[in-house]
């Protein structure tokens, strides 16, 4: 590793903490330096020599100038914390209706097949930290990040995990992943958090005032319409978290493209929503 700085992560947590004249961080007071970013959008210029290494996971659909404020953000952020990390960004092919977890699980393949990454933080495009010292990395259960929402005043409801979460490796692969299965607006992030709870992980959540984040105003997606049916299949989901993610991905997708682009790492895939439906049509209608 290139340019490894003598710091752990307690050392750089401990310099962030007695910051007492730390306010929230806006779009461009981070420095940065966009010339050390490795095409892909991978950094490892000065990182902490212990520090863990973080792939950002973000599912994209039609927010082009949110993506490219985020990414930015991000790259001032994580490099500010010493951390070697990768962004990777997946969109799906219009017309089929956004699907936010088979998008998060075909990222993630695709960083843990290149980056070895000991941690993966699943982040919604809309969303931007405020707090410098709210780090970017794992704990030894699932943690919530974003523990207050701008759009909401805090959280939606006590056990919403949406927004910013991160997962070691072993959480992915004992949870099996997001679910291929909920086409739309909804569901996706509620069925993780009954899967984190039915494999007894546990769940952590920083303090709000840490976990503050500033949502970016946006229009409804062309191709994000609700989902009004994903409560009715939440019971079955639940029964079929291992047959429903990771290990049924292949053969539900195609994947049409990977860049690396200056920023970030694009996955362009494409899917039939009605046939990704009828091969899982056991676990649908079941």
């Amino acid at each position: 590793m290139d340019n490894v700085l003598p710091c752990n992560v307690e050392d750089r947590l401990q310099e962030l903490l007695l910051d007492d004249e730390e306010t929230n961080i806006g779009n461009d007071e981070l420095p940065v330096t966009f010339k050390d970013v490795q095409p892909g959008g991978k950094y490892v210029q000065k990182c902490c020599a212990f520090a863990q290494k973080v792939a950002i996971i973000i599912p994209y659909g039609d927010r082009k100038e949110q993506l490219d404020t985020v990414v930015r953000h991000l790259h001032r952020l994580l490099q500010s914390q010493h951390l070697c990390y990768g962004i990777y960004v997946s969109e799906l092919a219009y017309p089929t209706v956004f699907n936010k977890g088979l998008l998060m699980n075909v990222a993630y393949l695709t960083a843990r097949d290149e980056g070895h990454y000991d941690c993966y933080i699943f982040h919604d495009v809309d969303l931007i930290s405020q707090k410098e010292r709210h780090l970017y990395i794992c704990g030894e259960k699932p943690n919530h990040m974003s523990s207050f929402n701008t759009k909401f005043g805090g959280l939606p409801y006590i056990k919403y995990i949406g927004g910013v979460l991160a997962l070691n490796d072993t959480h992915v692969r004992v949870v099996n992943g997001f679910s291929n299965l909920l086409f739309g607006w909804g569901g996706e992030d509620d069925v993780m958090e009954m899967r984190i709870a039915d494999k007894h992980l546990g769940l952590t959540r920083v303090s709000a005032d840490i976990g503050r984040y500033k949502a970016l105003p946006h229009d409804r997606d062309k191709g994000n319409p609700v989902n009004n049916d994903r409560y009715k299949m939440y019971r079955t989901l639940r029964k079929h978290t291992d047959q429903d993610g990771l290990t049924s991905l292949a053969g539900l997708y195609e994947l049409l493209k990977v860049e690396r682009r200056p920023l970030y790492t694009w996955i362009y895939i494409k899917c039939n929503k009605t046939e990704v439906l009828q091969k899982n049509k056991n676990i649908v209608f079941g």
